[in-house]
């Protein structure tokens, strides 16, 4: 029976992608050995037990924080050492990346062996914002080709991203990352039911309810949602702001985000909701669902209101646009941009006919292009390739 290692840069299993992940390894499982590979297993502690009886065995590598310097360079070719003799060991077939890392630091095995690699790329284009950004991006782009990686994107934009930094097209394929469409889709309420779930639950009143569905991290932006609702308020619109996520490495951004938003006066329609495990209910009181990402590959949370009926409101970045259609699925505003989504708020608040129709629009592009059944078996079909099971498609 193969074996398929999926390596992962962190440990936290909270994350939409990291439900992605999970979502893949358990359709590994149907027809082969699945083993989770972790780079950063000092953070063991941060692990779901229940996430990992989805893998046959865990391996965790002290790889160093940060970037290679010449501090801990030795440290990584040690981790890196550790990690080649344990896929040897273990006689994978083929290794999965999740995360960029990962898939550096399997490429240099899959270039002298047989190993076949494959990387899950979640990550927003561009991977740099530095003026050497888009010569690193070059060289990654042929390192992995050089190792023969195959890349599995979750949007468009990604594709043509590499595709432009020189990656061949037989390399790519595109895997939208899925949600349960109908378990979502039953999520949704009426106005009436609306009503008392919030009042049930305490929440503040408001002519709009947006809801964010994203880590308390730098990287979504969740400023420019306080901001933008500030904003509103003094446009003369009240909207109530539910942010559900976990706070995330960064210490103390949770305390800052909270600290800002009483600064801003808002702090009274700000609500902290943190990790959920079950999101539908929070999804179906909803009015709109916001995200203000800086950058951003694929958002589960974006889709999974959308298959609520959610009208969408999203920054302009990276795979955003491929859900939010602006004016037709939801409106967009570009990235740091506070007033234009606050404006784009107000919009929707004072038309509530416009909500109901983009919210079918929304509701409809998930159906079509993100229903996970859909997904699920495109992710088998290249599961067999990568493997050398392909059958007939």
């Amino acid at each position: 029976m193969p074996l398929l290692t999926c390596l992962h840069d962190e440990i936290e299993f909270f994350g939409g992608g990291e439900q992605m992940l999970l979502r893949v390894a358990g359709i590994a499982r149907r027809t082969a050995r699945t083993d989770l590979g972790v780079l950063w297993g000092a953070n063991a502690l941060a692990v779901d037990p229940a996430a990992l009886r989805e893998f046959d065995q865990v391996g965790r590598f002290d790889f160093p924080a940060g970037g290679i310097r010449l501090s801990n360079a030795l440290l990584h070719r040690r981790a890196a050492h550790r990690l080649h003799r344990w896929l040897e060991a273990r006689g994978s077939s083929a290794v999965l990346a999740f995360g960029l890392r990962s898939a550096l630091y399997a490429a240099p095995l899959a270039r002298r062996s047989a190993l076949s690699l494959a990387w899950m790329c979640q990550e927003g284009f561009p991977l740099y914002s530095s003026r050497l950004g888009e010569a690193k991006q070059w060289m990654i782009a042929r390192f992995l080709s050089r190792a023969g990686a195959q890349i599995v994107c979750a949007t468009d934009q990604a594709c043509h991203a590499l595709e432009a930094l020189g990656v061949p097209p037989a390399r790519l394929c595109r895997i939208r990352n899925g949600v349960d469409f109908e378990r979502f889709a039953a999520a949704r309420m009426n106005e009436e039911e609306k009503r008392q779930w919030k009042a049930s639950h305490g929440l503040p009143r408001g002519e709009l309810t947006a809801v964010c569905v994203a880590r308390l991290d730098p990287i979504k932006d969740h400023p420019v949602l306080l901001k933008a609702v500030g904003a509103a308020a003094q446009s003369g619109v009240r909207v109530v702001l539910v942010c559900m996520g976990a706070a995330s490495a960064w210490p103390g951004y949770a305390a800052r985000l909270r600290a800002l938003a009483e600064d801003l006066g808002v702090a009274e329609q700000v609500v902290w909701a943190d990790h959920q495990d079950d999101v539908r209910p929070w999804l179906g009181m909803a009015d709109v669902a916001v995200l203000a990402s800086l950058r951003e590959c694929s958002s589960l949370g974006l889709a999974e209101a959308g298959a609520c009926g959610l009208p969408l409101v999203g920054s302009n970045t990276g795979g955003i646009p491929e859900i939010v259609r602006d004016g037709v699925t939801g409106l967009l505003f570009e990235p740091g941009d506070a007033a234009g989504c606050a404006a784009a708020l107000v919009r929707l608040a004072g038309d509530p006919g416009r909500r109901v129709t983009m919210g079918e629009r929304v509701c409809e592009l998930v159906r079509s292009e993100f229903n996970a059944a859909a997904c699920d078996l495109e992710w088998a079909r290249f599961l067999d390739r990568l493997l050398g099971r392909a059958g007939d498609d």
